[in-house]
């Protein structure tokens, strides 16, 4: 029988249960501001490497290399799979396990072998779950992104592609939007499109260039600069995505707090007020007895 005591002990435990959930709340809140002050800070680098290499090849159009070539048969493709580290923040993580398990599912279907690079811990508990052996896995990377915490992911990715080892790689990972909305998104990160490097040319002379090396050294090692930045975006991306779901999932558990705890004492007055009239039913009971 559920007794006075054991309901007002249910709210005190939601009480304390709903400030832990208002502090992550503001915390998250606090590090979503800063996150997203990083995520937009980076992009600017990303844009103008983009914007260099297409200038460039619009005055040296043969100098397309081995990022541009497309394989006649795709036989193994790389899946870089990044998740959040800590849980508490809504349904961003399944998000992205399902468009994973979409498009294992149809990668396997064509004969395709694949290989997983994966960054945060969730992402790893996932693949071993499902048995599921992981390439590289990189966890704990915190709120700040440090670049050379994936400087090894990015030497491999790059070393198997050349070695035709890989003859495709996709990035699956939560795109920043704006505060209301973040998409799981999986994109093609290699090889490139033609369609993919296109970017409007100002003037006549944006596409001119002084340079020293030989240009085709040059173009190689702005594609790899490229390649570290689109990964580096994503990351960025995928941490703002998950404090903005953090907080988010904390408000709402702490609204759904206030709300049973309103249940509860509503109750809880209905089981004392039913308490107080049987002791009054038995002491005027008893009182006519006597």
């Amino acid at each position: 029988m559920v007794t006075s005591k054991n309901i007002f002990n249910k709210i005190k435990s939601i009480k304390n249960t709903k400030k832990i959930t208002k502090a992550m709340e503001m915390v998250s809140a606090s590090k979503m501001r800063k996150t997203q002050n990083r995520m937009h800070a980076a992009r600017p680098y990303s844009v103008n490497i983009k914007r260099i290499i297409c200038n460039l090849l619009q005055t040296h159009f043969e100098c397309r290399n081995l990022f541009f070539k497309k394989k006649n048969r795709i036989k193994r493709v790389a899946i870089i799979l990044i998740t959040t580290d800590k849980g508490l923040c809504g349904s961003i993580n399944s998000n992205i396990f399902r468009i994973l398990i979409k498009k294992i599912n149809e990668l396997e279907s064509k004969g395709n072998f694949i290989d997983f690079f994966v960054i945060g811990q969730k992402g790893l508990n996932f693949l071993n779950e499902i048995n599921i052996k992981t390439k590289l896995c990189i966890t704990q990377i915190g709120d700040i992104l440090y670049f050379n915490k994936l400087t090894n992911l990015i030497k491999i990715l790059v070393k198997d592609y050349k070695n035709n080892l890989i003859d495709s790689i996709y990035i699956i990972y939560t795109k920043f939007i704006n505060t209301l909305q973040q998409k799981a998104t999986i994109s093609k990160l290699l090889p490139f499109s033609d369609k993919y490097l296109t970017f409007p040319i100002k003037n006549k002379y944006s596409s001119y260039y002084i340079y020293e090396t030989n240009i085709l050294v040059l173009i190689n090692k702005l594609f790899i600069r490229y390649i570290e930045a689109l990964i580096y975006q994503s990351i960025s991306e995928n941490i703002a995505s998950e404090q903005v779901s953090r907080m988010i999932a904390m408000k709402s558990a702490s609204e759904n707090a206030d709300y049973i705890i309103d249940e509860l004492k509503l109750i809880y007055n209905k089981t004392r007020q039913a308490t107080i009239t049987k002791e009054l039913s038995e002491i005027i009971s008893g009182s006519s007895v006597v």
